[in-house]
């Protein structure tokens, strides 16, 4: 079961479980698309099923390895650099490449605000030796297309949500000089001219609706935006761990609120915390088809919940509406996962949306 948690996280869910709040209430939404030889890399706008278009390029860039990377880390081992524009050969020979170049993004009125594409590194630790994370940087596109950084400071692809906009601030989980872990969670203004330190140490971190949810020491804590009311969430008994590297992680964070398996109990559940109401709801881990889905959205009202089963080439991998007692409720797709990326699911408003290719689909249910 371990293992499944680590190849959905890494390989399939690219982008957030759950939309921007800019986003959720607009119909075209922006989002990161990965390059091929044929599509370029950068950010794209749609309505969903709707036709595409470019907002922002950028460049694909095949990468080469440094032992002097732009930022020192404590636990740093190697990394890998742009080096030059990938050609069409270079696609055609699979060559090393940073695809993906944009990871995240968020609209906000008339600014996008995004995150580019640093270097590659790997670090000591964990299980397996150690593990592997993008470092990235924020910037800002205003409607006149000028592009600005925002902070120096550097984030992380080892976080759920690598930044949030809200209002007139923009939070985010600083990578600090002692590794690719225990982030510090930063409240800026969107200039990024000045900061607050909410919470240090943080393993992993996102925002939902007026909270900021992270996790530290394989606990779930929540606060407010402004970092009061600070509170461990004691409902959980399971010990949380997220996806680090080559560490598994073993929950999955949506709008709704974050289902989890329990690797120290026997067990036959999956487990899901609801952010609204605070409760958490077992869910038989088995299903009556036989399956073992990854849960990854749950509704309470309608006791049901949005699972993933897939094979171990991720081909022919399916997602799928369960009811709690395993009964499978509607079929929603079935697909090869290496060519898409899902953008987000929400079991209460039956809306399944994903990237494949540049184009911006939507399955409701």
């Amino acid at each position: 079961m371990k293992k499944y948690f680590h190849l959905l996280l890494a390989g399939i869910l690219l982008f957030l479980l759950f939309p921007a709040p800019s986003q959720a209430k607009s119909t075209m939404i922006y989002y990161p698309v990965t390059s091929t030889d044929k599509i370029s890399a950068g950010i794209y706008k749609s309505a969903p099923n709707g036709k595409s278009s470019a907002v922002l390029k950028e460049k694909t860039y095949t990468l080469k390895s440094t032992k002097t990377p732009p930022l020192k880390l404590a636990d740093f081992t190697s990394a890998d650099i742009n080096n030059k524009i990938a050609t069409k050969k270079d696609f055609e020979k699979d060559t090393y490449m940073n695809n993906m170049p944009i990871v995240d993004v968020q609209a906000a009125g008339s600014d996008i605000y995004f995150t580019k594409f640093l270097f590659s590194g790997s670090y000591n630790g964990s299980y397996c030796g150690g593990g592997s994370a993008d470092i990235l940087e924020i910037y800002k596109q205003n409607s006149k297309g000028k592009i600005t950084k925002v902070t120096t400071d550097k984030i992380s692809t080892n976080t759920d949500n690598a930044f949030t906009v809200s209002g007139n601030y923009i939070y985010y989980a600083k990578v600090e000089k002692n590794g690719f872990s225990k982030f510090t969670i930063i409240k800026s203004t969107l200039d990024g001219k000045k900061k607050t330190t909410l919470k240090k140490a943080v393993d992993d971190f996102w925002i939902s609706g007026n909270k900021i949810y992270y996790t530290s020491k394989n606990a779930l804590y929540s606060m407010n935006l402004d970092g009061k009311k600070d509170t461990k969430i004691s409902s959980i008994k399971a010990k949380l761990y997220n996806i680090s590297g080559c560490d598994e992680g073993n929950y999955a964070v949506s709008n709704n609120g974050i289902s989890y398996f329990d690797y120290n109990s026997d067990a036959p559940y999956n487990y899901y915390f609801d952010f609204s109401k605070g409760t958490v709801t077992k869910i038989k881990e088995k299903t009556k088809d036989g399956n073992y889905p990854y849960v990854v959205d749950v509704d309470l009202s309608k006791k049901r919940y949005i699972g993933i089963t897939w094979n171990d080439d991720i081909e022919n991998s399916n997602i799928n509406v369960y009811n709690f007692d395993g009964k499978l409720i509607k079929k929603l797709m079935t697909t090869d996962f290496s060519n898409l990326a899902i953008h987000s699911i929400d079991a209460k408003t039956g809306v399944l949306l994903y990237v494949q290719g540049e184009q911006l689909k939507q399955i409701k249910f």
